[in-house]
């Protein structure tokens, strides 16, 4: 009948409606621009102080593409740059587990410090990224089975909404520890596993990463 159709969206229209206060209630802090620093753009002053790791690993990350494009698209022109040098990946290997080090402090200290999960998590993907370049597709697929990335990678999705939703309905905390904490080392997670099987099926599909 077109009265009960009509109760259903009046209906949902009022819950959507209650959920959107919830998400969006005035907050309880407030913010002293005139002591961020000496740049009259505090969009600029908060996105290069507050968040300079976040500026760093995406720079890091999109300089890693364009060489990627670059060797992709002109491999028959530059034939002589291969990664098959043993100083060459042992260097690269250094370099992913400091970078998989330094991920680690980005989403453990990122409520109190400059980074986040989001960071972090770009962070981990370039560690993984350095580290497919100095080894064997046979080993990079062996970890990525392993570890049970892509049940992983939605199982940290789900606990994301979950604990956001939690949030948004009053305060939560889990086993005393607070929902920004957990909710940087979940994104920090998702955002690494996804990339991670990202990298996996460019190797697996095309063999190249």
């Amino acid at each position: 009948m077109v009265w009960v159709r009509a109760f259903k969206y009046i209906a949902l229209l009022l819950i959507l409606t209650s959920f959107i206060f919830i998400m969006f209630e005035k907050s309880e802090y407030s913010v002293d621009f005139s002591k961020l620093g000496t740049v009259n753009n505090y969009v600029t002053e908060i996105y290069l102080k507050n968040r300079v790791y976040d500026t760093i690993f995406e720079v890091l990350v999109f300089s890693l593409a364009s060489l990627g494009v670059l060797l992709f698209n002109f491999s028959s022109e530059l034939k002589r740059i291969f990664l098959h040098d043993e100083h060459i990946r042992i260097l690269l290997r250094f370099l992913s587990y400091f970078v998989m080090l330094s991920s680690f402090y980005l989403a453990f200290y990122g409520h109190i410090s400059p980074g986040g999960g989001f960071s972090a998590g770009v962070a981990g993907g370039t560690s993984l990224l350095l580290y497919a370049l100095s080894t064997t597709i046979s080993e990079f697929e062996h970890l990525f089975h392993g570890f049970k990335v892509e049940l992983f990678e939605k199982l940290f999705l789900f606990f994301i909404y979950m604990i956001a939703f939690l949030s948004f309905l009053g305060k939560f905390a889990f086993f005393g520890i607070d929902n920004i904490i957990i909710l940087n080392l979940l994104i920090y997670l998702k955002v690494m596993f996804g990339t991670w099987i990202i990298l996996y099926s460019f190797i697996k599909h095309r063999g190249i990463i």
